[in-house]
């Protein structure tokens, strides 16, 4: 399966959201249990990493993730966001079954804007 093979909405989810594997485990968690409220310190023990990381990623994950409080916050899927959660459950499913994709997809972004960027000092030739 290429990165053709995936959704337009799951590619424009992760270009604009997933930065990295991690996200997808957290994403996936809070997902799978959308009213619970999630501290950092549990979700860290969930996925296997340590809380300021979560807190990182909570910030990154942007409109997917409700934060509720403050000090400490916790946290919860936002089905009221922006992004539909047709395209996350799409990412999901596609990274269950088809990782390899869902994985080039992600770690191909950086390229892209990389490349973008390099393309943009290119002197024309006439």
């Amino acid at each position: 399966m290429s990165l053709d093979s995936l959704p337009p909405g799951v590619l424009d989810l992760i270009a604009r959201s997933i930065k990295s594997v991690s996200h997808i485990e957290v994403l996936m968690c809070l997902r799978h249990d959308p009213d619970r409220m999630w501290s950092a310190q549990e979700l860290a023990r969930q996925c296997r990493t340590n809380a300021s990381m979560v807190e990182s990623q909570m910030r990154e994950l942007g409109p997917l993730v409700a934060t509720i409080g403050s000090s400490p916050s916790t946290y919860r899927y936002n089905f009221e966001s922006e992004i539909s959660d047709d395209n996350v459950k799409a990412l999901l499913e596609h990274y269950r079954t088809h990782s390899r994709s869902v994985l080039d997809a992600i770690y191909s972004n950086p390229i892209d804007t990389i490349r973008s960027f390099a393309d943009a000092f290119k002197i024309k030739k006439d």
